[in-house]
């Protein structure tokens, strides 16, 4: 009788897959301060946040841990660039944390939606191909920033009302809060550390699109992106030099 009920019982829903959300800091200040307290709203039930922090000078990652102490933390000497750094928390989330996906996200990206990520990693999970992600970002002042690779430039001037809230196919997205599964970084490895800082995201995205992998833009998952964090700091000249020798390789590589 009692191997006739359990029988009966409801069976467990499966577990969502494990999330882990990627930051790097570099003298951050109150910048990476908001997008980690944004994170509090988020309803998905299984992610990790791991911050790396790119040898800053600030006193950003004790006020952090301060808002998130149950945060995983990597500290690097100095600053290595954000591919590196980034890559750094990918090794950790793959091998201490056996992560599904991770999710790359800038410092400077605000949380507006509770469902912003339910929404892609539902989507993703609809194929063994779809191996990138990545939603809707919007400037502060309510423009349309991000979007995915095809978009006109004109689209930079637009208020956002819910005209590109639909999900599609693309070439690629930024890399801005960029999410991706688990057998994409296991066949093609992870961001190219020859780029310093950008275009790395969509030189990822081309490398998986020739490995197979769909990338996805989702229009209803919809974050805030400052922007230009990076560009406005005392360091921007250093970061463009880079960004300028990146866009070269680039440009070699991939013919545009």
């Amino acid at each position: 009788l009692n191997r006739q009920f359990n029988s009966m019982k409801t069976p467990k829903k499966n577990k969502k897959p494990l999330v882990t959300i990627v930051i790097v800091n570099w003298n951050g200040g109150q910048t990476v301060i908001n997008c980690i307290k944004s994170l509090a709203m988020t309803d998905y039930p299984n992610y990790e946040v791991i911050l790396v922090d790119n040898g800053s000078s600030d006193d950003s990652l004790e006020k952090i841990l301060k808002i998130r102490p149950d945060m995983h933390v990597i500290k690097l000497p100095k600053n290595y660039g954000y591919t590196v750094g980034t890559n750094t928390g990918w090794r950790y989330c793959l091998s201490k944390l056996k992560a599904d996906y991770i999710c790359a996200m800038d410092s400077d990206i605000v949380t507006v939606q509770r469902n912003w990520l339910s929404l892609q990693i539902d989507e993703l999970e609809k194929s063994k191909n779809c191996g990138i992600s990545c939603g809707k970002l919007t400037f502060p002042d309510g423009r349309v920033q991000l979007l995915y690779h095809e978009r006109e430039h004109s689209q930079y001037l637009e208020k956002d009302v819910g005209q590109y809230d639909f999900v599609r196919e693309t070439k690629a997205v930024g890399g801005a809060c960029i999410i991706i599964k688990r057998e994409v970084i296991q066949k093609i490895g992870y961001y190219d550390e020859h780029f310093f800082y950008g275009p790395n995201d969509i030189d990822y995205c081309f490398r998986a699109e020739k490995a197979g992998f769909k990338t996805i833009y989702n229009g209803f998952a919809k974050s805030i992106h400052v922007g230009s964090f990076s560009g406005r700091s005392a360091s921007k000249d250093f970061i463009y030099r880079h960004q300028s020798y990146c866009q070269m390789v680039f440009w070699f590589r991939h013919g545009e």
